[in-house]
């Protein structure tokens, strides 16, 4: 899937459920590019996002605007409001915690049933070298949750600048544990949701 790997943890749900999105922003990642993957996804499947911000500090949320990527990507038109997302057909949360990152992020995948867990991750050469595992595989294991990795320096799938998904070829590993199946059965879920065409995995 580019550089973005999925994690095959959890069956995804049947498709006459929406799809749920949950993206994680927290500091040890850069959070443009999982939040954009995230939107693009949910918005597709005209599903539900959930955005958990878990930074501490005063940090820049303006990159994280719904609207204002919709206007970029000429969606909406600018000088949209709130209620122009809503017509959409995608429904958009967003949760703001300074506590424990781990904590918080586990208290809402807790609480809510996502299909898909994103989130950022500083990767130098491959899923053992990422920055921060402690966070981000901790999470996906401890809570047997489907997750899409984003590198910083991914090749992404969903291009910031329109809002486009366009994916060409997924590598899905095999092995005993975890299973391959969830993976498959989530990459064809997330193929029905591409217009143009089914990747090569």
């Amino acid at each position: 899937m580019g550089n973005a790997e999925i994690d095959p943890l959890n069956l995804p749900k049947g498709s006459g459920d929406p799809f749920r999105v949950i993206v994680a922003v927290h500091e040890n990642s850069d959070p443009v590019l999982p939040f954009v993957h995230a939107l693009c996804l949910a918005t597709a499947a005209k599903g539900e996002l959930e955005v958990v911000d878990v930074r501490k500090g005063t940090p820049d949320r303006t990159q994280l605007g719904i609207r204002r990527a919709f206007e970029q990507w000429r969606m909406l038109p600018a000088g949209s409001e709130r209620s122009d997302v809503e017509k959409m057909g995608v429904k958009v949360k967003k949760i703001y915690k300074s506590g424990d990152a781990r904590k918080e992020i586990a208290k809402r995948l807790k609480k809510h049933d996502h299909d898909l867990l994103v989130m950022g991750t500083e990767a130098r050469t491959g899923l053992g070298h990422l920055f921060g595992l402690d966070l981000v595989e901790n999470l996906a294991n401890s809570q047997r949750q489907t997750t899409l990795y984003v590198p910083r320096r991914a090749k992404p799938f969903a291009d910031p600048e329109t809002g486009r998904l366009s994916l060409s070829k997924a590598l899905v590993p095999v092995a005993e544990e975890p299973p391959a199946a969830p993976s498959l059965a989530m990459l064809r879920r997330i193929a029905s949701f591409l217009e143009d065409h089914t990747p090569q995995v």
